[in-house]
């Protein structure tokens, strides 16, 4: 025989029943009545008590199943805090992952301390971009040309340009690469060290040596000659030098050095070959001025700078 714990009654289980809008089981009240009304010292069958029970027990648990799972709320602050943490990792990825971007202006040249300590030179109206930070790998991607002095180190370091690749460990070299020029092409000329040089399209390569000069021109076909790098990137002290170039590529670096125009009457003059040199010329014209006197030609200012045409 058991006791009946009298905390249990009527009204309880009624509000059991009816919790989480459960209806009211008139067969579950009429159990509980025949338990009812026994006080602690009243005895019942110990058979009957337990099966009653046990059925009001199994009600409660299936009531309880029921109910419908516990819904977490965010607080506004909560909300917030998640808020900014992801706008914090956003900005953080970015600055990470975005490369950086440096421009030399028209008329000047940029002199430049990359991640790793290697030291680059740009010439006017030149670009470099590579991650701030070197992550993965020493990689850099110009256009235009600059003039590179890498450090020494595990990874190796290298220059992209949009038809080639320059591949070194520790070295000094210049890289001359203007996709949009009358001569496209990428010239680079090993001054100290030793580096690789690949042509994109096709994967030729040559190892260059100090004083070679190797172009991987329009269609990536491979030229190598030896030079007197005397007269290579003396554009980082304000000088212009040029050997057997052509007078349309000349006035390129002319037109990107101090910012003017330059128009040929004629074509064909661009494709004509001349040497030519200038110690800190003071602007264009005095340039103009001189190729035009060596090489029979006239020119007239415009609008835009200078037209250059044949002398009659």
């Amino acid at each position: 025989m058991k006791r009946i714990d009298d905390t249990y009654n009527r009204a309880g289980l009624k509000k059991l029943l009816q919790e989480e809008g459960s209806v009211d089981d008139s067969d579950l009240l009429e159990l509980w009545d025949s338990l009812e009304g026994h006080t602690e010292t009243a005895e019942t069958d110990s058979d009957r008590e337990d099966e009653i029970l046990a059925t009001l027990l199994e009600h409660a648990k299936r009531t309880q199943d029921n109910r419908p799972p516990l819904r977490l709320v965010a607080s506004p602050v909560f909300r917030y805090g998640m808020v900014a943490a992801i706008a914090f990792i956003a900005v953080a990825a970015w600055f990470f992952l975005v490369p950086v971007t440096q421009t030399s202006a028209p008329g000047s040249t940029l002199a430049l301390v990359l991640p790793d300590g290697s030291n680059v030179a740009l010439n006017s109206g030149s670009s470099i971009s590579y991650n701030r930070f070197f992550t993965g790998g020493r990689d850099v991607e110009l256009q235009g040309e600059g003039y590179f002095d890498v450090l020494p180190g595990s990874k190796q370091f290298t220059v992209a340009t949009f038809n080639a690749r320059v591949q070194v460990l520790g070295t000094t070299f210049n890289v001359r690469s203007w996709e949009t020029s009358i001569d496209p092409g990428t010239e680079v000329t090993l001054l100290s060290g030793k580096v690789q040089l690949i042509g994109e399209s096709n994967g030729e390569s040559v190892t260059m040596q100090p004083g070679d000069q190797v172009v991987v021109a329009e269609g990536n076909a491979l030229t190598a000659r030896q030079v007197d790098d005397s007269g290579v990137a003396v554009w980082r002290d304000g000088n212009l030098f040029y050997s057997d170039e052509l007078l349309g590529v000349v006035l390129e670096d002319v037109q990107r050095r101090f910012g003017v125009g330059i128009q040929l009457s004629v074509p064909e003059i661009a494709m004509r070959r001349i040497n030519v040199s200038f110690h800190s010329p003071a602007d264009a014209e005095v340039i103009v001025r001189t190729i035009c006197g060596a090489y029979s030609l006239n020119y007239r200012k415009v609008a835009s700078g200078f037209e250059i045409f044949e002398s009659d």
